[in-house]
């Protein structure tokens, strides 16, 4: 149960001098409660997790990577990575609660083709961050490309002793996942999963937009010394994400989805985050004192 109250009280209403959230232009860096998440590129390339004192520690995050690769007509391979993708950056503003930075994103396919430009926002709070996609497709993804995969994870440079969860549970833990419990992980379809550490627990949720339903969303785990450039340094310690599949069923026209990572306390309570995840919302309002409700 949680509750929230609602006051009206004469303007000018009283500001906070408690801030969540504090973004820094000249880093493009927004820092909060737990976390701190750089930009400066067209995917993060910045994630420090604060300490038990509340310093931040060291960056944790080589970058997200977002990887696809298809069959252009069916024929030609055609594979594309984060560091194709073109992006302006747009604007920012900060308040108490959330900082707010929006860019365009594109990507140059070849043969003289790029994809729609799409614009992409980040809101980051206390302890979470949304990042909601909105694109519009003036033809069907199938209709020049076949065999569509399209990847996207973050690579971390260090979470050795991290406990991997999903919606089923603890899965193990980041170094000492067998060649098959990786396998399982990676063949799971799922819209969460989380890395659970000393002080910190970090969710990530990936949210399909109704016209995008069709796709097929599985877990993606890696954690190899295996170079996978482009990056900074080689190998994924680990990679984990989200992998999507079968867009036969995608269609031209606007489409939207979006990602979220909650940065919680290490002792959170998954189970309930899972519960809370499938059960529906509900609201039971009650007046205050004398008020009386209208």
């Amino acid at each position: 149960m949680r509750w929230v109250y609602a006051f009206t009280v004469p303007p000018p209403a009283a500001r906070s001098p408690v801030r969540y959230v504090e973004y820094d232009p000249g880093r493009d860096t927004v820092e909060s409660a737990r976390v701190a998440i750089g930009f400066g590129a067209p995917t993060p390339r910045f994630l420090a997790v604060r300490d038990g004192d509340g310093s931040l520690g060291p960056n944790l995050l080589d970058r997200l990577k977002v990887r696809a690769s298809a069959r252009f007509l069916g024929l030609i391979p055609l594979g594309r990575d984060e560091d194709d993708i073109q992006w302006d950056f747009g604007a920012w503003h900060a308040g108490a609660i959330r900082a707010v930075r929006r860019e365009w994103q594109w990507v140059r396919l070849g043969w003289g083709l790029r994809t729609p430009v799409f614009r992409t926002e980040s809101f980051v709070y206390r302890d979470f961050i949304e990042l909601p996609v909105r694109l519009r497709l003036n033809f069907p993804p199938t209709y020049f490309f076949r065999a569509i995969d399209v990847q996207a994870a973050l690579d971390f440079r260090g979470l050795g002793g991290w406990t991997v969860h999903t919606p089923q549970g603890a899965a193990g833990v980041v170094g000492a996942l067998s060649a098959g419990a990786s396998t399982r992980l990676n063949a799971l379809e799922a819209d969460w999963l989380a890395l659970q550490g000393p002080l910190t627990t970090l969710v990530l949720r990936l949210e399909l937009g109704e016209s995008l339903a069709s796709l097929r969303r599985q877990i993606l785990y890696r954690d190899t010394d295996e170079d996978r450039g482009p990056e900074a340094l080689p190998g994924e310690h680990p990679a984990i994400g989200f992998r999507l599949t079968e867009w036969g069923a995608v269609d031209r026209g606007n489409h939207h989805f979006t990602a979220v990572a909650y940065a919680l306390p290490a002792t959170y309570d998954l189970d309930e985050f899972a519960r809370q995840d499938v059960e529906p919302i509900s609201v039971a309002v009650t007046p205050f004192g004398d008020a009386t409700p209208e």
